[in-house]
């Protein structure tokens, strides 16, 4: 396929498709490839909401909320001298951000200071 899409030589004239038409779904006369860095996103942000849900069935999970934030929220958490997938775990969160907000409920597992339940939260 490869060949076929792009000569199958790295910079060797113009690609045939475009990455748009490849990337469409079958139905609209695309090859249905996803994009990896949208994959990528996806696959991170089903993380940072299983870190939001405080899924105690992950160790992984449980470990983030122990050691990593330490009883504060995921949007506050500082990334300075963090390793680079913790760093990129924080920031594809922040695109989440953007299109979330925060139901209070019965205040379980309310944290005044840090959740997203004001417009002006940090």
């Amino acid at each position: 396929m490869r060949t076929f899409l792009w000569k199958g030589v790295a910079g060797s004239g113009l690609a045939k498709v475009s990455w748009e038409q490849v990337c469409k779904p079958k139905d609209e006369g695309g090859l249905g490839i996803r994009r990896v860095m949208h994959m990528n996103h996806a696959l991170i942000l089903k993380q940072v909401w299983r870190i939001l849900q405080e899924d105690s069935s992950s160790i992984w999970v449980s470990w983030v909320l122990r050691y990593r934030l330490r009883h504060q929220s995921i949007w506050t958490a500082n990334i300075a001298s963090a390793t680079w997938c913790w760093k990129k775990l924080v920031k594809v969160s922040r695109l989440f951000k953007d299109g979330t907000g925060y139901e209070v409920g019965d205040g379980c597992k309310f944290r005044l200071w840090s959740d997203l339940w004001h417009p002006n939260s940090p």
